[in-house]
This record gives C-alpha cells, structure tokens and sequence, in this order.
C-alpha cells in the first residue's frame, strides 16, 4: 500500500512539473496570429538563379529571429544565400515599421496604406506588427560573363514588387524584449512563400487574395 501511495506521490510530481513546462512554453508563444496584406511579391520572370540576398532592417529591434528565419526557410528549399546582392537572381528587403498595440480597424487602416505609407497604430488589446516587403528578381551573368558587378543594374532587373504586411496578435505580447518565435516564423512564412513558389514553378496561394497596389510605380533595388 506504502509503495502504491509513493508512486502516485510521484505520478503527480511529474504531472505537475510537465504542466508547469507547458504553462512556460505557453507564455513565449504569440499564439493565433491574423495576417493582413497588401500588394503581393512579383513571380514574373524566368532564368532566374536560385540564389539569394536578404536585408532586414527592424526598426522596432523586436523580431530577433526573422532573418535567421527566412534564410533557413530559403536554405531548405534548395535556395542559396549570398551576401552579394550582384550574385543573387533574388533580392528580398525587409523593413520591420512598427509593433504597438492597435485595434483590427487601425491596422488595417495602415495596411491598406501600401508599401511606404506611413504606419500609424493605436488601440488596445492586441498587438500589431507592420512590415514592408521589397523584391526583385533579376538575371545573374553566365560564367564567361562580368560577375564581379560594382551595382545592381536595370539591364539585369526582370520585375519588382511590393507588399506590405501586417500582424495581429489576439493578445496584449510585452514589447519590452523580443517577441515571441512565432511571430518571426510568421512572418517569414509570409514572405518567402512567393519566392519559395517561383523557385519551384508553383502557383502562390496569395496571388489571388492580394488586391493590386495602389502605386503603380516600380520600386529600385538599393546597393
């Protein structure tokens, strides 16, 4: 009897330290995450290299793991990274604007924007994040070719395009420190999805979902 009580002694010290790990686990997770975007990144274009270059810039200093993120996500799909923007027959620009609290309708309101649009968040009782998405799609040189390029010519440009997108969180994340590993993962799934599509000759579920950008004009790729 003294053994069968010890064991369930046990039995419950174990439940409770496997609850107490979920509970820990729970608390760093954003949990459900609604998407908004607008515009979409470009898949026209053939002979392109299946090379790429990512920039990131998060002003907010909150999604630590987004460039890791989409370079891994890129990487096992078969795509190559580079740290030369010449090299790369992908060049994907990040801009991470803003993460405060706001309320659905605001968000949208910043979203809806466009790409380059001034963000403007308020609101309480969830937390948003909005970020730019810049890609162009160009011709690398063949071996025999120039391929020490001093900048990122127009001759080699096949297409650009923009897309902004924004995070809700059904929830009130502590800004103070990184946000939670969903949130990059997120996002990264985002935006890669139509490189990762484009590289594989698929069809991007987003396309259609996308609404057409406002500006019409193309956007340059920095150096």
């Amino acid at each position: 009897m003294k053994q069968v009580r010890n064991s369930l002694v046990l039995l419950l010290f174990a439940c409770l330290l496997l609850s107490s790990a979920c509970v820990k686990q729970s608390a760093r997770q954003a949990g459900p995450l609604d998407v908004y975007r607008n515009g979409k990144l470009d898949e026209a274009g053939t002979d392109i290299a299946d090379v790429a270059f990512v920039s990131v810039r998060d002003s907010t200093t909150l999604v630590g793991n987004l460039h890791g993120e989409i370079e891994r996500r890129l990487r096992t799909h078969g795509i190559q990274l580079t740290g030369n923007p010449s090299q790369a027959g992908y060049i994907l620009q990040i801009s991470v604007l803003a993460c405060e609290p706001s309320s659905t309708d605001n968000l949208k309101k910043s979203v809806d924007a466009g790409y380059g649009a001034p963000v403007t968040l308020s609101g309480k009782g969830h937390t948003a994040l909005v970020t730019d998405a810049l890609l162009v799609l160009r011709r690398v040189p063949r071996a025999g070719k120039k391929q020490a390029l001093q900048s990122i010519s127009n001759r080699q440009a096949v297409a650009s395009s923009q897309m902004r997108l924004g995070l809700q969180a059904r929830k009130d994340l502590d800004t103070t420190k990184n946000l939670p590993p969903d949130v990059g993962g997120t996002l990264a799934a985002e935006i890669c999805t139509p490189i990762l599509h484009h590289a594989a000759g698929t069809e991007d579920p987003h396309a259609e979902q996308a609404p057409a950008q406002k500006d019409g004009k193309k956007a340059a790729a920095k150096k």
